[in-house]
């Protein structure tokens, strides 16, 4: 099959495919002379996409630092949840509390914090 219908096939962009075949992760046998004659046999793309699905790792929660809530709670248990942590901050040091005074991790975001 063609980079294009392996990339319907697998309903991802031809150019992920290409990047693959480029880094040699994906095999891809060239029939003419321009990209466009690359075939990919179905077999060796079933075990590409075999060996590129994402696999959780596993991390116990000591080795994190800090407490992760679990996926059943729901979306306004943790905000409750979050809300008591910023309060017993704000308790323990007065002033403005900031993402480094509640160790979180900083992330590029326009949010602010309440």
């Amino acid at each position: 099959m063609t980079v294009a219908q392996a990339a319907e096939q697998c309903e991802c962009c031809p150019r992920t495919l290409r990047r693959a075949i480029d880094t040699g992760q994906l095999v891809a046998i060239r029939l003419g002379v321009g990209p466009k004659s690359d075939r990919i046999h179905p077999d060796d793309l079933e075990a590409f996409w075999r060996k590129a699905r994402y696999q959780p790792v596993q991390v116990r929660l000591a080795e994190i630092g800090r407490f992760v809530c679990p996926p059943t709670v729901d979306p306004d248990t943790r905000l409750e949840m979050r809300l008591a942590e910023i309060r017993l901050a704000r308790k323990k040091r007065p002033g403005k509390v900031t993402k480094a005074s509640l160790k979180m991790p900083t992330k590029k975001s326009s949010k602010k914090l309440v």
